[in-house]
């Protein structure tokens, strides 16, 4: 009994954990990070994404994030950018992997961003 309870406590956790709801995540350090001068935060990851937008600090619009998770995101990225460390966004499924999101492209499904480390 206790393994079929510690087999179903540890499916559990794991089903709540962010990396259950990605379809994808992409991670490395940042080589590009600016805001658009419509908020956009525009980003890009080396060895691993395009530069695209992730989120907006003005509005939320379409993008998954609120304005306060944007913000809290734009704040991570600068750190990694400056620090040399790396970061992983995670993003809901939208047909694209981290090698082919399209560049400059607004990516509305980005959702969690972990790090840096």
């Amino acid at each position: 009994m206790k393994k079929i309870t510690s087999i179903f406590l540890m499916a559990f956790a794991t089903a709540f954990s962010p990396n259950a709801f990605a379809n994808y995540a992409c991670s490395g350090t940042v080589g590009y990070l600016g805001i658009e001068g419509n908020g956009n935060v525009v980003v890009a990851l080396d060895n691993s994404t395009k530069i695209h937008k992730i989120c907006s600090l003005d509005s939320q619009g379409s993008y998954s994030m609120v304005i306060s998770a944007c913000k809290a995101t734009y704040s991570a990225l600068l750190v990694a950018k400056t620090s040399g460390k790396s970061i992983k966004i995670y993003y809901y499924d939208n047909g694209y992997t981290c090698n082919t999101i399209p560049e400059w492209n607004i990516i509305h499904e980005a959702y969690f961003v972990e790090g840096p480390y």
